[in-house]
């Protein structure tokens, strides 16, 4: 059994004909739902039991459910801030530009000071 009480990942008898597993941390918070879809990537996070159902069937239509990733396996911080610009209703006409970030505790756990990365839409300048 692992550290945290949880069960060892297993099918779930709950859910649709996929029937998901389950397993005990992807990370962020402990408390905060999140799914890790495959073979797609997504990673809807803050999940609860009003929005979880919708989040994964947005996922499974190839959807992305905005207000509620946590980013997408695969794909660099850029690729991943475009995907999400134009659905949330910005211009697809941007060029995103990763920035240092300030340095800051990577979890709850991790008493160190890490550089973070923030990445900047800035619109493209046309001809």
């Amino acid at each position: 059994m692992p550290r945290s009480g949880a069960r060892s990942p297993r099918p779930s008898r709950r859910a649709g004909p996929r029937r998901p597993g389950e397993t005990t941390h992807l990370g962020g918070h402990r408390f905060s739902g999140t799914v890790l879809a495959l073979p797609s990537g997504h990673t809807p996070g803050r999940l609860s039991t009003d929005n979880a159902v919708d989040a994964c069937a947005q996922v499974e239509a190839g959807g992305v459910p905005v207000d509620l990733s946590r980013g997408r396996a695969g794909r660099s911080g850029v690729e991943q801030v475009l995907e999400l610009h134009v659905p949330a209703g910005g211009s697809p006409d941007v060029e995103v530009v990763e920035v240092p970030g300030p340095e800051r505790r990577q979890s709850c756990g991790d008493l160190k000071l890490k550089r973070t990365t923030r990445f900047e839409i800035r619109p493209t300048i046309g001809p």
